[in-house]
Order: structure tokens, then C-alpha cells, then sequence
């Protein structure tokens, strides 16, 4: 039996390796639909796992946000651009999903047992939760999504940025000798963005397509397709 084509990466789609080369705490790369801001995202946490053997905290917004077919799809994109015989497996309990904490596992083909590839919360859970949900040197934080789209009634969290500084100071203090990274990946639907304005006092009205900005702590990639 012939095997199927494997799609192989290009030089079309989106990656964050610009960006990684100022080794920032804080990455933003805001990008329109359809460049690939999937699988750059889920293809560092797979690194970040295979290369240094440390697991993911992935951030949605809402409850709403954790779906099952949200998690069937983590392995289709992770096994895009991979050979055949480098598949892997992923796994995780659907009745995790109305906790709003999901742990993702994985297995490689020559792995024998599944491993926790990333911890997915959603960012809208009680904060009295975060501290019960810590993990030892965990590789980063990936917000999928982190922009709503206001057009179709989505919301920004009341005191969203306080949240997610509060999830980070429960995770940052379980790193050993490292400063836990920050990425956030979103569509451009709002010039609005507490977390640029909060955190790095970004003037959001005067961003634009193709805009790379480096500050002190952050970077800011505005791709234009």
C-alpha cells in the first residue's frame, strides 16, 4: 500500500523564530487567519517537550473555549509536518473539559508511555485555582487566542491582564534558573489590548500591518500576510 503525501513546512507560513532570536519574556504575534498560528504555537510546545523535556501551560480565555474537538485537533496539527513514521499520539479526559483544566499527554511512536505535554486553563476560572494547578519547571505560557472577536459578541475578561500576571506568578516561581517565557497568539479583531497597554504601555492606535517591535521585555510581530 502506497503510503499518503506528507505535507512538508514552507517558507509561506507563519514562525516565531524571528522573534525568538531577542530571547524577550514577553512575545506577541497577532496574525490573520489561514498563516499557520497553530501550528507555530503547537509546534513550540511539542519542542519545548521533546527538546527539553519540560511541558506547556496553554491559556484560553473561557470554559466555553475548551472543546473536544479544540483537543482532537492538537494531534492533527502536530503530526502535519512530520514524517509517517514519526507520528505521535495525544490523549486527554473529556470530563476535565467543565473543570476548565485540561492535561494534554503524548505519546511518540517509540514511546511506551503517554507524558504530559502541556496543562490547558482557562483563564476565566476562579483565581483561588491557580495555585492548586502548579507544575515544576513548566517550558512556558502560550495564550491561543488571546484577542476576542468583539464582532461576534466575544469579551474581555473583567481584570484580564491582573488574572493572567496572577496565573504567571504561580507557574514563574516553579522555574529553576530560568525566566518563564510568555506567548501570545491572536487575530488582529480590536485595537483595544489591555495586556500591551498594561504590561508595556503599547500604543495600540498606532500598530499596523508588518509592524516588529522590540522593547525592553517584549517583542511585538504584526504579520502581514
Amino acid at each position: 500500500m502506497k503510503k499518503p503525501l506528507v505535507p512538508k513546512r514552507d517558507n509561506i507560513h507563519f514562525t516565531t523564530q524571528k522573534a525568538d532570536s531577542y530571547d524577550k519574556q514577553d512575545n506577541f504575534f497577532i496574525t490573520t487567519r489561514g498563516m499557520g498560528k497553530s501550528d507555530a504555537l503547537w509546534g513550540k510546545v511539542y519542542r519545548k517537550w521533546k527538546n527539553e523535556h519540560k511541558p506547556g501551560i496553554n491559556v484560553r480565555t473561557i470554559q466555553a473555549d475548551l472543546t473536544e474537538s479544540y483537543f482532537d485537533d492538537i494531534e492533527t496539527i502536530l503530526n502535519k509536518f512530520r514524517p509517517i513514521d514519526d507520528y505521535c499520539t495525544i490523549d486527554y479526559k473529556k470530563g476535565s473539559i467543565k473543570s476548565g483544566v485540561v492535561d494534554v499527554l503524548i505519546k511518540d511512536n517509540n514511546k511506551m508511555e503517554f507524558e504530559l505535554l502541556t496543562r490547558v486553563v482557562a483563564l476565566g476560572i476562579p483565581v483561588t485555582r491557580f495555585k492548586s494547578l502548579m507544575i515544576r519547571n513548566p517550558s512556558g505560557i502560550y495564550y491561543d487566542e488571546f484577542i476576542p472577536n468583539t464582532r461576534i459578541g466575544e469579551k474581555w475578561l473583567p481584570k484580564c491582564a491582573w488574572r493572567l500576571k496572577e496565573l504567571y506568578s504561580t507557574f514563574a516561581r516553579e522555574c529553576d534558573g530560568y525566566v518563564l517565557k510568555r506567548y501570545f497568539f491572536g487575530n488582529p479583531y480590536t485595537r483595544f489590548n489591555p495586556y500591551l497597554f498594561e504590561y508595556h504601555r503599547v500604543d495600540t492606535l498606532k500598530m499596523k500591518p508588518g509592524d516588529f517591535i522590540v522593547g525592553d521585555d517584549y517583542v511585538l510581530d504584526l504579520q502581514q500576510p
